[in-house]
């Protein structure tokens, strides 16, 4: 394990794991920019990533082309990348993405959840119902979301979910961020009380009401970024 200068531990696997440079640079990249590390907007500096995470430039570049075809960084003349804004549009067609499939999914998914599945969902209720901690209750709500569409017979679509969901991860942490967890939790509890009666029905209506919920909520706090910076921008002009 090594640390690189903001006090960030990066796993580096040398060899027997079947994993890439280019897949190592792809996550360590994906992970800073979910998190908030690495600013929308913000320059990607190749050279010191590559430094970072022990890799030449090379690989640094190939997960750049990944992460943009994710459209979490955006490429600009001379390889110039800069980490994606936070917007109404890509935020609008993730959440419609999410909730066309994500809650069907969670219904495909309800007669394989055994339980295994409902403790350790419970398990991820209670961390995120008492932790003050914005990393562990993220990564915690991600898990709980996973155990109720994972079990699904559906791989392609979990596909499609899963990856929805990673580019939703920054919006998440901007709802929380902003609001706090008390109501998402809220959300998470009755979600997981569909899922232990075994109502289909309930459990795919509470997903839908979750997702829209935070889709409209985090709709309004970007459209209030945006209004406030054109106010402000009009003084300066």
């Amino acid at each position: 394990m090594r640390h690189n200068g903001d006090g960030v531990g990066v796993a580096i696997a040398r060899t027997g794991n079947g994993r890439t440079a280019a897949d190592m640079a792809t996550d360590y990249l994906r992970r800073r920019i979910i998190s908030g590390d690495f600013a929308p907007g913000a320059p990607i500096n190749q050279n010191e990533v590559a430094s970072q995470i022990g890799v030449s430039r090379s690989p640094v570049r190939d997960a750049i082309a990944v992460l943009a075809a994710e459209r979490l960084v955006v490429t600009k003349a001379h390889t110039t990348a800069v980490v994606a804004p936070l917007g109404l549009d890509d935020l609008q067609e993730l959440y419609q993405l999410r909730i066309a499939i994500e809650p069907s999914l969670c219904r495909l998914a309800l007669p394989n959840l055994k339980r295994k599945s409902h403790f350790d969902m419970e398990e991820h209720l209670q961390t995120m119902e008492n932790t003050d901690d914005l990393a562990r209750w993220v990564e915690t709500n991600d898990l709980f979301h996973a155990g109720l569409y994972r079990p699904a017979p559906r791989p392609r679509m979990v596909e499609i979910v899963e990856r929805a969901r990673q580019q939703t991860g920054r919006y998440t942490r901007m709802l929380i961020t902003e609001l706090g967890a008390e109501e998402s939790n809220r959300q998470h509890r009755r979600i997981y009380d569909a899922a232990t009666r075994g109502s289909g029905p309930d459990l795919e209506a509470e997903v839908i009401e979750h997702l829209q919920s935070a889709c409209n909520v985090i709709l309004k706090l970007l459209y209030e970024r945006d209004r406030t910076a054109a106010v402000l921008q009009e003084t300066r002009t």
